[in-house]
């Protein structure tokens, strides 16, 4: 259940909610240029133990990420006002490593923006691991 703290239409919300199965798609496809139309031009990752990731630099972290086998994630908190928000909650990742798959627990803020067509898309993509 998302909770929802914020000045937003219930269409916003639903906009809001609508990219999660196409990111998480994307991501377990490596489709990359579907991740980064789903962003704004400006867009940051702040991955866990990293430093951000941004500009001509953004595709090749993107090529380097370890291969996702599984991939969930949900918005337990949506914030926001008119043109921005914020979407928290958890997930759960696994990955391939050359030891083996290894599964993890996070949790993720992500900063959008409403554009003028009215799409919203991430403008910084914030994860952590959960401590083992």
């Amino acid at each position: 259940m998302t909770t929802a703290v914020a000045n937003l239409t219930e269409a916003d919300i639903a906009a809001l909610e609508a990219l999660i199965e196409p990111w998480r798609n994307a991501c377990l496809q490596r489709d990359w240029d579907t991740i980064l139309g789903m962003c704004t031009d400006d867009v940051t990752f702040l991955p866990p133990g990293s430093p951000p990731v941004s500009g001509e630099k953004l595709r090749t972290f993107l090529e380097a990420f370890p291969v996702m086998t599984a991939f969930t994630f949900k918005y337990d908190r949506v914030e926001g006002q008119d043109n921005f928000a914020t979407l928290q909650g958890p997930l759960d990742m696994t990955v391939e490593t050359d030891a083996g798959e290894v599964r993890g627990f996070g949790k993720f803020v992500d900063v959008m923006r409403k554009g003028a067509d009215g799409t919203w898309r991430f403008s910084c993509v914030i994860w952590n691991d959960d401590a083992a």
